[in-house]
């Protein structure tokens, strides 16, 4: 999911030419888009685990009267939201827009985090494991192909 996310953030920057959504700020062992490093990918890999470790097994149990995939996702997008406002703060990642930024953090939490706990949990809770890996490898596709294309391009 993140990776559509890094591929949109490029074409930001191709099409605007004037900066991604946001960018490293520091070196890498490996950047792999403007705003994706491994250091990243390792982070949401075990992100992804431990967000699903501490969801309630049962998926009907409400929190606050909400369901719990939701409240869960809401949260831990906030908590990377709140690293990724530390990160901004030191310097490790690059913020240019005046709706994307320390001051506006909502779009990040909507749109940077949200969608990743949203679908990682929807794809948890599938009846089986077949229908789980071919999601996963068809959002998986979609980014390869969209990469390929706009990197082919020269847009990203």
């Amino acid at each position: 999911m993140d990776w559509f996310n890094e591929i949109a953030n490029g074409l930001v920057f191709h099409f605007t030419q004037y900066a991604p959504i946001w960018g490293i700020g520091h070196p890498s062992s490996l950047l792999i888009f403007m705003g994706l490093n491994i250091e990243i990918c390792f982070n949401f890999a075990l992100m992804g685990l431990a967000a699903t470790m501490l969801m309630p097994k049962d998926k009907a149990v409400r929190i606050l009267g909400l369901p719990n995939r939701l409240v869960m996702a809401v949260l831990n997008s906030a908590l990377c939201v709140l690293v990724e406002l530390a990160l901004h703060q030191f310097g490790m990642l690059v913020w240019e827009w005046p709706w994307w930024n320390a001051t506006h953090p909502l779009p990040i939490l909507l749109f940077g985090y949200l969608p990743f706990f949203l679908v990682g949990y929807w794809v948890y809770d599938m009846p089986s494991r077949r229908r789980q890996v071919s999601v996963v490898a068809a959002i998986m596709g979609f980014d390869a192909l969209a990469a390929g294309l706009f990197i082919g391009l020269g847009w990203i």
